[in-house]
């Protein structure tokens, strides 16, 4: 039912929270893989190849990556792609 955007409860699909941006992008363990490949995708854009960059994970980051002024154009249109990569199997939309 949260797929649709109509839903009675705010229970999640996985029974283990509310369904909301945090759990579906954190927490859930239903995308426990997806999450895993979006969570290392995510450094491997952000990284100049010499050091890792130490990611600011939180939903306004990964939804909203251009409201960053320290990342260029072309790393939050690639984290915005991963971030929809990771939300189409789920079939839900924003």
């Amino acid at each position: 039912m949260h797929r649709s955007g109509f839903t009675d409860s705010r229970q999640s699909d996985c029974g283990l929270g509310v369904e909301d941006a945090f759990h579906f992008l954190f927490k859930c363990p239903a995308h426990f893989a997806n999450r895993s490949h979006l969570f290392s995708e995510i450094p491997e854009i952000l990284s100049d190849g010499v050091k890792p960059y130490a990611v600011p994970m939180s939903v306004m980051f990964v939804l909203s990556p251009g409201r960053y002024d320290n990342f260029m154009h072309e790393q939050c249109e690639a984290i915005f792609n991963a971030t929809f990569k990771y939300i189409q199997p789920s079939e839900r939309s924003l």
